[in-house]
């Protein structure tokens, strides 16, 4: 968890002893931003969640119990709102075992694998807990990602007909998959020919030093996290903004990523190169993402 404070600014406090996190944690739960509480019946005690926003965009979730005015931190976690709705039907959500943090999971096309997200409105779900294995139904998803790291690409040289043909290309894509989703048998087919081709030219792509000239957008798994992923994606937007406690600069990125915007927060000092529009942004990314219900 340490390891992405330094995308909300707080990179000094993950190289400095653990005595100044935990101060970094008690100050921010005594001034928060906003506080919900949830009375527990069962055992008297008080379910509470904290969040401290520090520019609108990127904050510090704390949860815990609160017994006789004394709070019992049990989870913590940094995290960054999404920018744009990607229209969603249907999301499940699982809790994990500490009990508040949240986990979403959404077999999305336009990624080409289930995208697994901590929700990062956590306190929106607190009086529905435990959710184990619920389905919602909600309007969208704000995808969001922090990232400890990160690099930027100068960008691919692309007409204006090139980007109106990749997206749609996209749209038809992930209505193909979705159509395959409901056993369209035309629509599976066309899907694995694409899945056949795209194949046949990573293999293609194996060992070449410039695969970054010829792909523009990916979204893969990374690592042993269920949640973090390794993206590569066209920047559309971008802002740096100033942590108002430990007075550190982060970049707000939205990203393009196959066809889906995904905001991304990343210290300035760990990021290498200048972001820029239509420049590109590849890095590891913690995924989260806000459920609109």
């Amino acid at each position: 968890m340490r390891n992405y404070l330094s995308a909300i600014g707080f990179k000094g406090v993950w190289s400095a002893p653990e005595s100044k996190l935990w101060s970094l944690l008690s100050s921010t739960s005594k001034n928060p931003t906003r506080d919900r509480q949830f009375p527990l019946l069962d055992t008297g005690e008080i379910r509470r969640i904290a969040y401290r926003s520090f520019d609108g965009n990127t904050g510090l979730v704390q949860g815990g119990y609160l017994t006789h005015d004394r709070f019992r931190r049990v989870f913590y976690y940094p995290y960054v709102i999404g920018s744009t709705v990607t229209k969603c039907e249907k999301c499940e959500i699982y809790p994990r075992h500490d009990g508040f943090s949240v986990l979403g999971v959404w077999d999305y096309p336009a990624f080409g694998c289930t995208a697994i997200f901590q929700t990062a409105n956590i306190w929106d779900y607190m009086s529905r807990l435990p959710l184990s294995g619920r389905t919602l139904k909600p309007t969208g998803v704000r995808f969001s990602g922090l990232a400890a790291s990160g690099m930027i690409l100068i960008p691919m040289e692309k007409s204006e007909d090139d980007r109106k043909f990749q997206k749609k290309y996209l749209e038809t894509m992930k209505k193909d998959e979705e159509a395959w989703a409901r056993g369209d048998f035309a629509a599976s087919n066309r899907v694995l020919r694409q899945n056949e081709i795209s194949g046949r030219a990573s293999m293609h792509m194996m060992g070449r030093d410039d695969v970054y000239s010829i792909v523009d957008t990916f979204f893969l798994p990374e690592g042993f996290e269920s949640d973090t992923y390794q993206i590569l994606g066209d920047i559309i937007a971008a802002r740096q903004v100033i942590n108002d406690i430990s007075g550190e600069k982060v970049w707000i990125l939205d990203v393009s990523v196959c066809g889906t915007t995904i905001t991304v927060a990343v210290g300035a000092s760990d990021l290498r190169g200048e972001p820029a529009i239509h420049r590109r942004f590849r890095g590891n990314i913690w995924l989260q993402g806000c459920i609109e219900v």
